[in-house]
């Protein structure tokens, strides 16, 4: 079910937990508010879950552990806060794995160092602080990695090969800078994916 960049407003319905064949549901790039219904849980063989670029708030439901086949988990560009669900971590068969530009707090939990096939583990431009954990870091030795993406107060022993000077970039580990606006830090703007007019 595909339903991305279609202006969809309101909330994500609970029914959608019914369909349980399901496994594909994109809602990407609307304009969708509310909470994360924990009735989505039930998608036992979901396989991408893709809620980027909405509106979404409150927190990620821990039962967001039980969906045994996902292999997307796509949550970016929303409002969500609270911290990541250690639960998680069960979520194995994960490539893709992005939380980023939310308002989450909290540190990156050691049990998403469970994740055996994972390739893309994005958490910049969010408020999560503290370290990578060495679990973490052991996924950088996994044929399927790709990149892990912090911000640069989180200190990251796998980083390597920093470039201060194009924000930290690493070979295996982004680190993205905040950066300075006043007497406080805020995320640069996105402006990819925008419809500017005139002049």
């Amino acid at each position: 079910l595909d339903l991305s960049t279609n202006a969809l407003i309101g909330s994500i319905p609970t029914q959608l937990g019914r369909l349980s064949n399901l496994k594909t549901l994109s809602l990407s790039s609307n304009k969708l508010q509310g909470t994360l219904p924990t009735e989505l849980a039930r998608l036992s063989n979901l396989v991408t879950l893709s809620l980027m670029v909405n509106a979404l708030s409150g927190s990620i439901p821990s039962e967001y552990g039980n969906f045994p086949s996902i292999r997307s988990f796509l949550l970016a560009t929303n409002v969500l806060v609270g911290t990541i669900p250690p639960s998680l971590g069960i979520l194995k068969k994960l490539r893709y794995f992005s939380v980023e530009q939310n308002l989450l707090t909290g540190t990156i939990p050691s049990e998403l160092g469970n994740f055996s096939e994972i390739g893309i583990l994005s958490f910049h431009r969010t408020f999560i602080n503290g370290t990578v954990p060495a679990e973490v870091c052991e996924l950088t030795n996994l044929s399927t990695f790709q990149e892990i993406q912090v911000d640069c107060k989180i200190s990251c022993s796998c980083c390597e090969r920093c470039n201060e000077d194009s924000g930290q970039r690493c070979r295996t580990v982004f680190h993205h800078c905040y950066q300075p606006y006043g007497d406080k830090e805020v995320s640069p703007p996105i402006l990819i994916n925008r419809h500017f007019q005139g002049d």
